[in-house]
């Protein structure tokens, strides 16, 4: 049997009372035990009442009205009760929709909610239709709750701690490179070689590389820049980077271009921190003119500068170039100096999902992600060795076990 908790705001005491009715032929059955706020004995501290209702409540019914959402103890007070619970994975959250109102704009809004096909229950043809579609799908979820439990997720901060077992994982959380250019480098401009795919997590290790070299640089404005088969010359990178910071054609002296460029990312990097992707590096056929291309663009903003009066202090420009590495690929390096080369971060098929049954799990909320990823393993492993990049993993893990359209977004930018 187990615990249900209805919560409800005073104003819909009345409509609670009501709702509860139709949980009784489940009481009978002694498929669960419901109570509600309506049941709290006079006299009582509303907080600490409350709390210890939470806390042996499985199932947290929400009635979801106008009145709830515009009461601060809801905020403050149930809020984080409630939240601290389903993180221990202890309870299941679900609203119930009796009026339309902004549910979305609070930290409940990405649950499932009910009625499921989305029409609240005051505009069902009768309050008794709406009442008893609700029910239903409440036993459903009971006769599931150990799937209802696992399937609604966690937090991102758990997800973090629950995923720390994957050595991907790992090192996509570790300290940033020793030798980055610092902020008292000559150089004004930096560049991280960064190997692999585009979905290899690789992003988030120049990321972390950028945070932990410059804690205090604001976030920066980012560019892609696509380096294509047809940009073999210097020329032609330095025009491609003029169009995508001014979104017009290069239509200056060739031989002025870059003196251009530097005077206008200098007035830029007044203001913003730059960040520059250049994708599809093809060391083979660019390395040469994508060398040149940073030392000419260096030394360039080097020679602005010197002839710029006045010039306010200079917030970073980094430039990470990515590249798929390949089996046969030959070695290369770039002369240019201010570089960092980034290490490749695991591929997936060596991420150590068998560590799971042998970690020591501390918490009931790990065990039940340990039970749903291995549950769901054809799920989130592709049969394609190139769809299983790190990040397409992530991703899937996300959206099999934790069923939660935005957490996968939420979670890399907590990362980066």
């Amino acid at each position: 049997m187990r615990h249900v908790f209805l919560y409800h705001e005073d104003a819909d005491k009345e409509l609670a009372i009501e709702f509860r009715d139709f949980f009784k032929p489940m009481e009978k059955r002694k498929k669960l035990l419901i109570s509600a706020c309506a049941d709290m004995p006079p006299g009582q501290i509303e907080t600490e009442w409350l709390k210890v209702s939470i806390d042996n409540a499985e199932v947290l019914l929400l009635l979801v009205t106008k009145n709830l959402l515009t009461r601060d103890f809801f905020y403050n007070d149930f809020t984080p009760l409630a939240l601290t619970r389903r993180n221990e994975g202890k309870c299941v959250i679900v609203p119930v929709m009796f009026s339309a109102c902004q549910l979305d704009e609070t930290v409940f809004g990405k649950l499932e909610r009910t009625p499921v096909k989305g029409t609240p229950i005051n505009k069902y043809q009768s309050r008794d239709d709406g009442f008893w579609d609700v029910s239903e799908q409440i036993e459903t979820l009971l006769e599931n709750y150990e799937t209802s439990l696992a399937s609604q997720g966690l937090e991102v901060e758990s997800l973090k701690s629950a995923l720390s077992a994957f050595n991907f994982y790992h090192q996509l959380s570790s300290d940033a490179p020793l030798g980055a250019p610092s902020l008292t480098s000559p150089d004004l401009l930096s560049v991280l070689i960064i190997k692999g795919g585009p979905r290899g997590g690789h992003d988030l290790l120049a990321w972390r590389w950028r945070s932990s070299a410059y804690p205090s640089a604001t976030v920066p404005q980012i560019y892609t820049l696509s380096l294509t088969a047809t940009l073999e010359s210097v020329d032609q990178i330095g025009q491609e980077a003029w169009s995508m910071l001014t979104d017009t054609a290069y239509s200056g002296e060739v031989g002025k271009m870059f003196e251009q460029l530097a005077s206008l990312l200098l007035q830029r990097l007044e203001h913003e921190a730059i960040v520059v992707r250049l994708d599809d590096f093809k060391p083979l056929l660019q390395r040469d003119a994508v060398d040149q291309f940073f030392s000419t663009l260096q030394n360039t903003l080097a020679e602005a500068k010197t002839k710029k009066s006045n010039l306010t202090p200079l917030y970073p420009l980094w430039f990470y170039l990515f590249y798929r590495f390949e089996e046969n690929e030959m070695p290369f390096s770039l002369s240019y100096p201010a570089k960092v080369v980034l290490p490749s971060v695991v591929s997936v098929s060596e991420a150590d999902f068998d560590r799971w049954g042998k970690e020591t799990l501390s918490s009931q909320s790990k065990q039940i992600l340990y039970d749903c990823i291995d549950f769901e393993r054809d799920t989130i492993i592709d049969s394609s060795p190139e769809k299983n990049e790190v990040m397409d993993v992530l991703e899937r893990i996300c959206q099999s076990v934790y069923a939660k359209e935005h957490l996968y977004d939420r979670f890399i930018a907590t990362l980066k």
